[in-house]
């Protein structure tokens, strides 16, 4: 029997925000790469030297400068004209990668990209015979694209990817579960880290090991800096030792980044940039508290290791998607605590602290509700297609 060539699977994962929709492709990737080691995977971010912060033997990821650009001139609010020549710029790049790699598949984190530049690549990609396969995060709130998704046929994607569970439907916009692509939408579970759920072992030293995580870090100075606030504050109320490790994020202002870093000392270390967003290291020891913001990952990362975590959602009155994840999995974990970034102070951030290091937690298993993680295999079948040769038999 020939044994089938190896795919060649093409991710597309730009955001405005961080590095969420790149770490979410790249687990996605994992997840591919155990399925069928000898997959081709390329990955284009937006993210800023992501070739090299992402840099895996398992993986090829590319940082086109075109849309590396394009992103920096949306978060600087360029003119509209500056826009509109990198959005071309970045459209043309993309997918001419695409077809110069042979994709078989592409996979795209966003329907339209940022501003509408992925719409050439879905385009060219279907004209190769590519299939196409749409991979969206839990919840979009509110429904900015509700109206895309309605005009839709069902004709633009061959799969739509949900990585939620079904508590989080009534987030999406109604035009995905409505209109043509509604009976292509599955909702798969949350991106869990492959391989076995992590052992935790409860607190038996003295000093308290905190850690603090803001993604890519364009928005996240202030949360830093309290946490910094605040590991002083727990330190002098309860006498204990307590120890920082924060990191800063590759897109945060260079201005921000080196203020925070200023305030290093002998049980304060901050970073620019910690490498293990995919598959968290194991080798040291790991920290008895995480503070973090709401993210995609984040909070999917707090519910698989269950270290106790403060969650701190991002607060925007035009995108309530943090806090409304942070409510939900504060509801699901008691590992986890949920509170605003405009109600953190360093007291108030201290005590939350101090009571999530208290939180008993399972050490054996994880004591997730039914259907929360994807389960790895199924997931990557889906991204190639129940008829591919590779997954048959699977599901």
């Amino acid at each position: 029997m020939t044994r089938p060539r190896s795919r060649r699977v093409f991710f597309y994962a730009a955001g405005m925000t961080g590095v969420g929709q790149t770490v979410r492709a790249l687990r996605l990737a994992s997840y591919l790469r155990e399925l069928s080691p000898d997959a081709e995977i390329l990955v284009a971010t937006g993210v800023a030297s992501g070739d090299r912060l992402f840099r895996s033997g398992s993986w090829t990821v590319t940082a086109p400068v075109e849309l590396v650009d394009l992103i920096g001139a949306l978060a600087e609010h360029a003119a509209e004209d500056r826009v509109a020549a990198l959005r071309r710029a970045a459209s043309r790049r993309v997918s001419a990668l695409a077809a110069a790699f042979g994709a078989d598949v592409v996979v795209s984190t966003t329907h339209r990209g940022v501003v509408g530049e992925a719409g050439e690549l879905l385009r060219s990609s279907r004209e190769r015979g590519c299939r196409l396969v749409l991979a969206l995060r839990d919840i979009y709130h509110p429904p900015r694209y509700a109206l895309d998704f309605r005009s839709m046929s069902g004709a633009e994607f061959d799969a739509v990817l949900v990585a939620g569970r079904a508590p989080t439907r009534q987030w999406l916009p109604d035009g995905l579960l409505t209109g043509g692509l509604a009976p292509k939408v599955r909702l798969v579970g949350y991106l869990r880290p492959a391989g076995a759920c992590p052992r935790r072992a409860p607190i038996r030293h003295m000093s308290l090991r905190v850690r603090c995580q803001v993604g890519g870090g364009r928005d996240g100075a202030h949360l830093v800096a309290a946490v910094t606030n605040a590991v002083a504050s727990l330190r002098r109320r309860t006498g204990r030792r307590v120890d920082l490790f924060a990191t800063t994020g590759p897109l945060m202002p260079g201005a921000e980044a080196r203020a925070l870093q200023a305030l290093e000392q002998g049980d304060v270390r901050i970073r620019s940039w910690s490498d293990d967003v995919v598959a968290p290291s194991t080798r040291a020891p790991g920290p008895d508290v995480v503070v973090s913001m709401a993210g995609y990952n984040s909070c999917v990362e707090a519910a698989w290791s269950r270290v106790p975590r403060v969650l701190v959602a991002r607060q925007d009155p035009g995108d309530l998607e943090q806090s409304i994840r942070a409510t939900l999995f504060a509801g699901w974990f008691p590992t986890i605590m949920a509170t605003a970034l405009t109600d953190v102070d360093g007291n108030e951030l201290s005590r939350a602290i101090e009571a999530a290091a208290t939180v008993r937690t399972p050490t054996r298993s994880c004591s997730a509700p039914p259907d929360l993680f994807a389960e790895p295999r199924h997931v990557a079948s889906a991204l190639l297609g129940a008829d591919d040769p590779l997954v048959k038999g699977i599901e």
